[in-house]
């Protein structure tokens, strides 16, 4: 990483960050409730939020 010019320290987290979701650690300081999360599913962002692409055709 470093020798395809990224610093050293960006490295260094980035390979933490690698580790630390192989090794299944949590970063979250608090669970999942309304103050800190949305109710937008996945199919909103397969979709495409902005542009709604599921949408059915127009007949």
């Amino acid at each position: 990483m470093i020798a395809s010019g990224m610093s050293a320290s960006f490295a260094d987290a980035l390979i933490e960050t690698a580790t630390s979701f192989n090794n299944g650690e949590r970063w979250a300081l608090e669970g999942p409730g309304p103050r800190n999360t949305t109710p937008t599913g996945s199919k909103a962002y397969e979709c495409g939020i902005e542009v709604n692409r599921c949408a059915p055709a127009a007949a």
